[in-house]
């Protein structure tokens, strides 16, 4: 049944599902459905293990029949698992809505309809953003190179202008530059002044 809401959990199934085809999705996904089934397990019957464990996760994977439009793609392939959910519930759990006064469709779409449908709203607004936040990215990576490459070019005047003002003091004077003394320290720490 519906299972639980898992904050994109599907996210990744999805973009190996769009990178790779759908083949590499559903393998992906059947695959992460097994080891859901081992890593949580909750089973009254095999078949439903099937409807409830590798079918909806393989399901993912018919994302990337629609690899040119993520929202197609994630909204069928979630409405894929949803039917999956469905039916389980439908078939196994259906009991339980008598307990509720509902039928057993009714309470297989109360119970699975709210999570599947929860889990592909964060799915699907992780998968538009995604490209979005590679465009910010390349915008504030050319955005800093201009940056820096403008710092250059304010930077360079400035420093050459200062370099022609010492020119032009030296010139005007016709003196030539003086010679400093230098001091420094020997390795034994004693005091060295030599003329330049």
């Amino acid at each position: 049944m519906g299972g639980s809401v898992t904050l994109g959990g599907m996210v990744p199934l999805l973009i190996i599902a769009f990178i790779y085809g759908p083949e590499i999705g559903m393998f992906a996904g059947f695959t992460y459905g097994i080891l859901n089934l081992f890593l949580d397990p909750y089973f009254v019957h095999p078949v439903q293990i099937l409807f409830d464990y590798p079918l909806p996760s393989l399901a993912i994977g018919l994302a990337g029949y629609f690899k040119n439009k993520p929202a197609l793609g994630t909204t069928v392939a979630f409405f894929v698992k949803f039917i999956c959910h469905f039916i389980s519930g439908v078939v196994f759990f259906g009991q339980y809505g008598v307990d509720y006064g509902m039928g057993k469709f009714l309470y297989s779409l109360v119970v699975n309809g709210p999570m599947v449908a929860a889990d592909w709203l964060i799915c699907l607004i992780i998968i538009l953003i995604i490209p979005l936040i590679g465009v910010l990215l390349i915008l504030g990576v050319i955005m800093t190179i201009k940056k820096v490459k403008s710092n250059k070019k304010e930077v360079n005047p400035v420093n050459e202008e200062v370099v022609k003002e010492k020119k032009l003091v030296l010139n005007d004077k016709k003196e030539e530059p003086k010679k400093f003394k230098v001091k420094y320290k020997s390795l034994d720490d004693t005091l060295i002044v030599k003329d330049k």
